[in-house]
């Protein structure tokens, strides 16, 4: 239980740390902290919890936390990337891109594949997510717009 409060703050501080860095208004920068941490409570039930695998647990966790950014860029009317951009940075595989790099460089093309397909699918399952939940928006707001 310890190990995963540590996961979340660190998370958090992550999350805080790409703001600040990025230069998220200061106004703004709590909501997406608070994202990155939903975001890998979200990550950690789907995948060890109900368990998902690599893509779909990726995949439903981004669709959630786009689908958060969304909600509270309408409510604090600021556009939708400073918030789910940000709260979907603890998604990001920066262990398995160092380890397929040391791999290559290393010659060990198994444990470098292995890398390989293991960022490909957070990859493919961020971006997916995401641009699901930014179409939906899209076909909702040209749904208003006709009526």
């Amino acid at each position: 239980m310890i190990m995963i409060l540590i996961q979340i703050a660190a998370a958090m501080v992550g999350t805080f740390g790409f703001c600040l860095i990025f230069h998220v208004d200061r106004r703004h920068i709590l909501v997406p902290t608070i994202g990155g941490g939903l975001c890998w409570v979200i990550y950690l039930f789907l995948n060890h919890v109900a368990g998902f695998s690599l893509f779909p647990a990726t995949f439903l966790t981004s669709l959630l936390i786009g689908t958060y950014g969304e909600i509270m860029a309408h409510v604090r009317h600021v556009p939708t990337t400073v918030y789910f951009i940000p709260s979907c940075i603890p998604l990001i595989p920066g262990g398995n891109l160092y380890y397929m790099l040391t791999g290559l460089i290393d010659m060990d093309y198994m444990a470098a594949s292995k890398n390989a397909i293991q960022l490909v699918l957070y990859t493919l399952g961020i971006a997916s997510g995401l641009a699901v939940v930014m179409e939906l928006d899209h076909m909702r707001r040209q749904f208003i717009v006709k009526r």
